[in-house]
């Protein structure tokens, strides 16, 4: 069990997510594939999944804050893509099943599928 990335502010700790690596071998984790879904303008989980563990990270927040943008921009392996996931696709929605075709992961597993608490979303622009 590994702590990941986070960051303190003045009532506790923020971002950091305990992630169980375990199980997986030198090469798995070399290659290893996290979809994260919800940034907004904290990333670090997903820096240092790219980072420290050489993940391919694929996230998506149609708010993303531009500064996540500029830091996923430094990692050749870390992807933000400025849509909402849901259950069905609109234009400012799309869904794991198409993102995942499109990424060419259709037969790949996904390692580590990050979830940020989120409020619903309608779908709407």
């Amino acid at each position: 069990m590994l702590f990941s990335g986070g960051n303190s502010i003045d009532w506790g700790y923020e971002g950091g997510k305990y992630v169980c690596l375990d199980d997986l071998t030198e090469d798995e984790a070399e290659g290893c594939l996290v979809y994260s879904f919800g940034l907004r303008d904290e990333a670090s989980f997903e820096g240092n999944m790219t980072s420290k563990f050489g993940c391919s990270v694929r996230s998506y927040d149609r708010t993303v804050d531009k500064s996540v943008v500029e830091e996923a921009s430094k990692h050749p392996d870390w992807e933000v893509v400025k849509k909402h996931v849901g259950l069905k696709a609109s234009a400012t929605v799309t869904t794991l099943e198409e993102e995942l075709e499109k990424n060419g992961h259709t037969h790949r597993d996904i390692t580590y599928l990050k979830v940020k608490d989120v409020l619903p979303f309608s779908g709407g622009n």
